[in-house]
């Protein structure tokens, strides 16, 4: 097993671009994941406090 590093924050405006891109299906959520090195799970976290609007 790799040690992962630090953690990586990301910024509220970056989320609720990448959240706004997928919802209107200007982006895939698999292209999301690969070109920005997300988790499934950490994006589909922030998809869903997108869509109730936290």
């Amino acid at each position: 097993m790799t040690p992962r590093g630090p953690y990586r924050r990301h910024s509220t405006p970056f989320k609720l671009r990448l959240c706004q891109d997928i919802r209107t299906g200007a982006l895939w959520r698999r292209d999301a994941q690969r070109s920005h090195n997300l988790s499934a799970n950490l994006i589909q976290l922030w998809l869903t406090q997108y869509d109730r609007g936290v």
